[in-house]
C-alpha cells in the first residue's frame, strides 16, 4: 500500500517530500551485511556505527531548515543519549547475568546487541520519527534496514510494532526482544523508572502529546488495514514494556532494572 494514500493534510505531503528525497539519498549508501549476526566482529559493528552517522550526516541536510527544527526532523542529542543508555544497559546486564546470556543462541557477544541498538530505530537517523509521520512508516524503515544489515537474524529477537497494534501476536521465544523492548522505552535520559506510569509522568506526558495522531489506520500484511485507538496502543505498549521489566527483574532481582537504567544513565 502507497503512502500516499495514508497521508492527507498537506503537512504531511510537504513531510513526505523530504522523507522521500532523504530516503533516495541514503538509498545510494550502501548498508553493511553482517556475515554472523551471533559472532559479530569488531570491524562489523564499528561499520554500523559509522554507516549510522554518514546516513545521518547526508539526510540532514535536505529539507528546508527552519521546517527541520520545526518539526524536529534531525536526530538530536537526547537521541543519541538514549542509545548510549541502551547500549550501556545492554552491556551491563549481558557481562553481569548468565540468565540474559542465555536468552540469546550461545556464543553470541555484545556486539550485536550494540549494534542492534544503533539499528533498531534507524528511521530516526534520517527523519527522527517527525511530529505528524504515521508511526507504522517510522517503524517499518528500521525493520527494513535492520533485516538488510542483519540477514541472518531470525525473527523474534527485535520487538515488532504489530506487537504494539495487535496485528500480530508475540512469539513464544521472545523474550530478548521484550527485555530489549524495556531498555528501549524506559532507557531515557533523566527518567526515574519507578515513576514511568506514575500519574503525570512520561508514559501520560506521551499519551496526551500524541491524542492527536490517533486513530491510526495500520497496513495489515495480508491486505487491509487495522484501526488502532491511542488506548489500545499505549496500552499493549505498557504491557510488553512491563513483561519485558519482569524478565529482566526476575534474571536479577527485584529493581534490577531499575538499578540497570539508573547506572547507564551515569555513565552518558
Amino acid at each position: 500500500m502507497a503512502i500516499e494514500s495514508i497521508i492527507y493534510t498537506e503537512d504531511q505531503k510537504k513531510l513526505l517530500r523530504i522523507i522521500n528525497a532523504r530516503t533516495a539519498a541514503m538509498k545510494r549508501i550502501v548498508p553493511p551485511r553482517v556475515k554472523d549476526w551471533v559472532t559479530m566482529t569488531d570491524p562489523e559493528y564499528n561499520a554500523v556505527v559509522e554507516y549510522c552517522m554518514i546516513v545521518h550526516r547526508v539526510t540532514s541536510v535536505i529539507g528546508d531548515a527552519n521546517y527541520i527544527n520545526q518539526h524536529g526532523l534531525n536526530a538530536d542529542g537526547d537521541f543519541k543519549k538514549h542509545l548510549s543508555i541502551i547500549r550501556r544497559v545492554l552491556e551491563l546486564v549481558f557481562d553481569d547475568q548468565a540468565g540474559f546470556r542465555d536468552l540469546l543462541p550461545p556464543g553470541t557477544n555484545r556486539n550485536f546487541m550494540r549494534a542492534l541498538a544503533e539499528m533498531h530505530d534507524f528511521s530516526r537517523f534520517v527523519f527522527n520519527n517527525g511530529k505528524t509521520i504515521p508511526i507504522w512508516i517510522v517503524d517499518a524503515w528500521s525493520s527494513k534496514l535492520t533485516k538488510q544489515v542483519f540477514p541472518g537474524m531470525p525473527e523474534g529477537y527485535l520487538h515488532k510494532l504489530e506487537w504494539v497494534t495487535g496485528v500480530e501476536k508475540v512469539p513464544e521465544r521472545a523474550n530478548f526482544a521484550l527485555a530489549f523492548k524495556a531498555i528501549d522505552t524506559v532507557g531515557k535520559p533523566g527518567v526515574e523508572p519507578a515513576d514511568f506510569y506514575s500519574p503525570g509522568g512520561i508514559y501520560e506526558k506521551w499519551k496526551t502529546r500524541n491524542a492527536g495522531h490517533f486513530p491510526q489506520r495500520i497496513p495489515i500484511r495480508t491486505g487491509g488495514f487495522k484501526t488502532v485507538s491511542l488506548e489500545e496502543f499505549a496500552d499493549n505498549d505498557r504491557m510488553l514494556t512491563e513483561r519485558g521489566i519482569g524478565i529482566i527483574d526476575n534474571i536479577g532481582d527485584q529493581g534490577y532494572f531499575r538499578n540497570l537504567i539508573l547506572a547507564a544513565q551515569k555513565h552518558i
